[in-house]
């Protein structure tokens, strides 16, 4: 499942994720919309940024869906606060990615 800010990428990420075999099984931009199909859907991993529309970031987002099942996290980000960075250790099975160096292939390679 993908959970970032904006359709467009996410789009692309999960035309990329699909030629590689992948079952996407949706893509949001807010959090709370993606809590509720991760308890649908029970993806196997999520991969989220940190800036989401609505009211939860990509952080909290993630650990609401872990707390209900184990999903692995490749979390998209770009110069994170300290504050996020201690916000991060609440979520398990986790690769951080940086935005401006991730490519489709490294995202990819961080989902497996």
């Amino acid at each position: 499942m993908i959970v970032v800010e904006g359709d467009l990428f996410g789009h692309v990420l999960a035309r990329e994720f699909a030629s590689q075999g992948f079952d996407v099984c949706g893509v949001m931009s807010r959090g709370e919309e993606a809590i509720e199909h991760a308890r649908r859907e029970q993806p196997d991993t999520l991969l989220v940024d940190l800036l989401l529309d609505g009211e939860l970031d990509g952080i909290e987002t993630a650990h609401r869906i872990q707390k209900m099942h184990d999903t692995k996290v490749v979390f998209l980000q770009h110069r994170l606060s300290n504050t996020h960075q201690k916000k991060l250790k609440c979520i398990d099975n986790l690769t951080v990615l940086d935005k401006q160096d991730a490519s489709p292939e490294n995202i990819i390679e961080a989902a497996k």
